[in-house]
């Protein structure tokens, strides 16, 4: 998915079908900040920096730009990878990168502990980015059915937020305080976490209600290297700084005088006149654009158990194409955005479809059954009885281990074989089936 020197293309053909995005840096300013974040890291993953410039360039045009489609650029980004593995400096790149423009007055709180704490952060800031280390914790308090009620709402409202776009939204009303509304609000989301920890925290009850398919996934199993040519200044590109400064002004008048609004959560920017509407390139790809759609039903009538999680490709594909299109100083989505878009997009879904399969359970033996598919998977896809005695470390008996390989032979997910070792005696190898392996690096 990576190359060894951080090097990313994005390849599109002539087909109706984008090709999948294959790790590569997009063009323009998404591109830069994406390279800069790599090339100062000590451990480099070129996957996580795209992120991050990504959810960069996407609070610049917060609350002023427009897709094709009518949506604005809010996003909600989660980054995976295993604990050391370069996790950390996208995630704290994307505050000082926003601060270095100007636009640290757009970085919120790291954590809320109620959906009022959230809500009146937004009328301060009704442009607004979270970075949150350790999303999984904070995955687990929004949506578990322990959690309090006030924590519990905090993901309605995320929910809400996330396709709410330039309309208007109410906040609730408490003993001697009024309902205000909340014009335009755009919550950005940030976090980072480790797989187990991530899937650990998630349950059945935040896939079916929409929560996770609002989510948009990088994962990377990639184990870096030390970057021996890591950029010593850690500044802020100027050309960074200048070209986040002139999208973050793209809708604002040649007055001197004009007050910032961005963070006015009374202000209405579509009234005022002061949003920019991004277009179609060419007038074929409004008709691409719904081929793609069509598309997307179409697999989800065939796969109905995945569909929660394909449901909003195309509504992150655009959002990302329009992301992609504003960072090449251009007012239009060309083709390339919208590959670009939707490869991203697939890989998410893939990625959390998979990773449900792999720990998400329904109950106590599908729970032991995906363990010891973790366990094989980390031998490389097969493994003796022996080893995964060993790597199961007592978590359960004999017995049960044999009846659960058993299940999953019988299931068609692992394949069971005795094989001859040097010393002339049979063991009993494990291997998974190549439909049902995925990775498990964290």
């Amino acid at each position: 998915m990576i190359t060894e020197s951080g090097q990313e293309i994005l390849t599109a053909n002539d087909n109706k079908t984008p090709t999948k995005w294959k790790g590569e840096f997009p063009s323009g300013l998404v591109g830069e900040i994406a390279k800069w974040i790599t090339n100062t890291a000590r451990t480099q993953q070129p996957t996580l920096s795209v992120a991050a410039a990504i959810i960069i360039v996407a609070v610049a045009m917060g609350r002023q730009t427009i897709g094709p489609t009518g949506r604005g650029s809010v996003l909600y980004i989660t980054t995976l990878a295993n604990t050391g593995f370069g996790k950390d400096h996208p995630l704290l790149c994307v505050s000082q990168i926003l601060q270095a423009a100007g636009l640290g007055e757009h970085v919120g709180s790291s954590e809320f502990m109620s959906k009022s704490g959230l809500v009146d952060e937004l009328r301060e800031k009704a442009n607004m980015v979270s970075v949150i280390d350790e999303i999984g914790g904070f995955i687990r308090k929004i949506t578990s059915a322990k959690s309090s009620h006030h924590e519990t709402a905090i993901a309605n409202k995320i929910r809400q937020m996330w396709g709410i776009g330039f309309n208007e939204m109410q906040s609730a009303a408490y003993a001697g305080k009024k309902s205000v509304p909340i014009i335009a609000p755009h919550l950005f989301i940030y976090g980072a976490s480790t797989n187990i920890e991530f899937f650990d925290a998630i349950s059945k009850g935040s896939l079916s209600d929409g929560t996770l398919n609002r989510f948009l996934f990088f994962s990377t199993s990639v184990c870096p290297k030390t970057n021996r040519n890591r950029l010593k200044d850690n500044s802020v590109p100027e050309s960074i700084i200048n070209q986040l400064k002139a999208i973050y002004n793209l809708s604002a008048s040649d007055s001197p005088t004009e007050v910032p609004t961005r963070n006015d959560a009374t202000f209405d920017p579509v009234s005022q006149n002061k949003v920019v509407k991004i277009d179609w390139l060419t007038e074929d790809l409004d008709n691409h654009f719904m081929d793609l759609e069509d598309e997307l039903r179409a697999e989800m009538r065939e796969a109905p158990e995945k569909a929660e999680h394909m449901v909003r490709r195309m509504d992150m594909a655009i959002r990302l194409a329009t992301i992609i299109a504003v960072g090449c100083g251009r007012p239009s989505v060309s083709r390339d955005d919208l590959a670009f878009g939707v490869g991203i997009a697939k890989a998410s879904e893939r990625f959390m479809i998979e990773g449900v399969n792999d720990y998400v359970s329904e109950n106590a033996l599908q729970s032991l059954a995906q363990t010891i598919l973790r366990k094989i998977k980390m031998k490389g896809g097969s493994c003796s009885r022996q080893q995964l005695t060993i790597l199961m470390n007592k978590t359960c008996k004999s017995q049960e281990l044999d009846e659960v390989c058993m299940m999953l032979q019988d299931t068609g997910e692992i394949v069971v074989e005795l094989k001859t070792g040097e010393s002339g005696r049979q063991s009993k190898y494990y291997t998974v089936v190549s439909n049902a392996a995925v990775d498990v690096a964290a």
